[in-house]
């Protein structure tokens, strides 16, 4: 015969009730321990990073690292004192070869207009104003070079303050202004 346990269904409950409670226990075990443990990891890295700045710190206040830091703040300014000289020696560059090339056009322009006879021995140019001396076989040559600098688009007020004879040889000099000479000395 069979035997009939009236209270075994009491017993099974007691002992889901122990398992749930093991598991209720486990979970909180768990979580209670992730609770202490995440703080005192930050803590840890904390004093991990402390330790890190401090070990730059001694890094930066040491006398190579200052030392350093005032070689390149001087390298520093010497470089743009450089980058100012490379500006203004561009500048100049560009100033000195558009005179280059006036000056060239200029000679070009005098040479083209200089008649047969007549020599140059000086050229002076300087603050708009052009200065030739020279030498010539006769008087009219002379007047052929002013009247072909006076036909020039690029002079003005062309005029020959002297000429003189000398064994033969005409000597003059010629005073000339260039047109829309700009005279800014950036």
């Amino acid at each position: 015969m069979k035997d009939y346990n009236f209270f075994q269904t009491y017993a099974e409950k007691g002992e889901k009730q122990d398992l749930r409670r093991l598991i209720y226990i486990a979970i909180s075990t768990v979580a209670i321990a992730l609770l202490v443990m995440y703080p005192l990891f930050n803590h840890l890295n904390y004093l991990s990073l402390e330790k890190d700045i401090h070990a730059m710190e001694e890094v930066l206040d040491s006398s190579y690292t200052k030392s350093t830091i005032d070689r390149i703040d001087g390298k520093k300014e010497e470089l743009e004192t450089l980058r100012k000289y490379i500006s203004e020696v561009k500048n100049a560059e560009a100033k000195i070869d558009t005179a280059v090339n006036i000056h060239n056009d200029l000679i070009t322009t005098l040479t083209q207009s200089l008649p047969e006879g007549v020599y140059f021995q000086s050229l002076n140019i300087s603050d708009g104003t052009i200065e030739i001396s020279g030498i010539a076989n006769s008087k009219n040559h002379i007047a052929q070079l002013e009247f072909n600098l006076k036909a020039n688009q690029g002079l003005y007020d062309v005029f020959i303050p002297t000429i003189y004879s000398e064994n033969g040889i005409y000597k003059f000099s010629i005073t000339s202004k260039f047109k829309d000479v700009n005279l800014d000395e950036d």
